[in-house]
């Protein structure tokens, strides 16, 4: 099970040791795998398990305004989002 299918979401961002994760719900369709990779994020993974990364060249205002980005556009598709509580200096 992934972190986006445990908080019910299609794409949740969390952060773990030092790195910036977006987990996609372990369903995702292509599409949405898609419009991640469009955001410049990097794709990781296999079959059943697929999730991207930020960058590590990212300093936190492009990563903020990714989010930003990425929040705005997916939800237009109608996928469902979260952003962990203070993952951007508190501003998410």
């Amino acid at each position: 099970m992934s972190q986006a299918d445990e908080h019910e979401v299609d794409v949740e961002f969390y952060h773990r040791d030092g790195t910036i994760y977006v987990d996609t719900c372990t369903s995702a369709p292509e599409q949405l795998l898609v419009l991640l990779d469009g955001l410049g994020l990097e794709r990781h993974g296999g079959e059943g398990k697929i999730w991207h990364q930020v960058p590590d060249q990212m300093d936190e205002i492009a990563m903020k305004d990714m989010a930003d980005r990425a929040v705005a556009l997916l939800t237009r598709h109608s996928f469902q989002v979260s952003i962990d509580a203070g993952l951007f200096g508190g501003t998410a």
